[in-house]
């Protein structure tokens, strides 16, 4: 009979050593997020460079490497179901009722904030429909780090791939808040293992709190701009549903 080797398996181990192809994919898109996002932030800044910020970040980076690449890696080239990248029915209601409470304990802070802000309405909606950040940092990184590494390692790789992204745009004690925060979302998701205990709702009231911590400006242009960006997103995640189903292997 063949060993199920799946990430799914039970027969995970606090640390482990396993590194394979997907790993090191894994790692090298980590490498490309980290000087995509210094890129946009800290180059691609002037006005003289129109919409080439957008294009880079938001089509190549947030579309192409943090959810388009993983889906067609994991979904179509190694034939995978898509609970591989945390996309399931299996404790989907313990992940909505997590997500819940975490949003109803943070709405005072988070509203109270957005009041002192233009545009808050605008900010707490665009990290709502930032679907690329959460799927990238734990469904994709953290998942392969686990299975690699072992359960502790990849939690904490987890939350560090969070962290290091910001570097060079945050602050170094915001940049352990991230860390904080993306290390603790990894605990949670290591035992949930469903992104939506994650996203949308989680990830719109922590990602808030974050903007706003780097003092950054979101504006209603850019939630639509987003917001297509997420459309293409369910709708290649729907179709590899589909594919899965038409092919025979289910989506578990």
């Amino acid at each position: 009979m063949k060993k199920n080797t799946s990430i799914n398996s039970e027969e995970k181990k606090l640390f482990s050593f396993s590194p394979d192809k997907t790993t090191y994919l894994a790692i090298i898109t980590e490498i490309l997020m980290i000087f995509a996002y210094f890129s946009v932030n800290n180059v691609l800044t002037s006005p003289q460079f129109g919409y080439l910020g957008f294009i880079v970040f938001g089509i190549l980076t947030n579309l192409l490497l943090n959810v388009i690449f993983p889906i067609w890696w994991i979904v179509f080239y190694k034939k995978e179901p898509l609970s591989e990248l945390g996309i399931t029915k299996k404790r989907l209601l313990i992940a909505i009722i997590i997500s819940v409470v975490f949003s109803i304990v943070m709405a005072p802070i988070v509203f109270y904030r957005l009041n002192q802000v233009d545009n808050g309405i605008a900010i707490l909606i665009y990290s709502g429909i930032i679907l690329w950040e959460p799927f990238f940092i734990y469904c994709w990184l953290q998942l392969r780090y686990e299975k690699a590494f072992g359960i502790i390692p990849g939690i904490l790789f987890a939350g560090l791939s969070l962290m290091a992204y910001h570097i060079g745009t945050f602050p170094p004690i915001s940049l352990l808040v991230l860390l904080f925060w993306g290390t603790l979302f990894a605990v949670i998701f290591h035992f949930v293992r469903n992104l939506f205990v994650l996203w949308p709702l989680t990830w719109s009231f922590s990602s808030t709190l974050g903007i706003l911590m780097g003092g950054y400006e979101f504006t209603w242009d850019m939630v639509m701009q987003w917001s297509i960006i997420l459309a293409i997103q369910i709708g290649l995640i729907i179709f590899a549903c589909y594919y899965r189903k038409k092919t025979g292997r289910g989506n578990e």
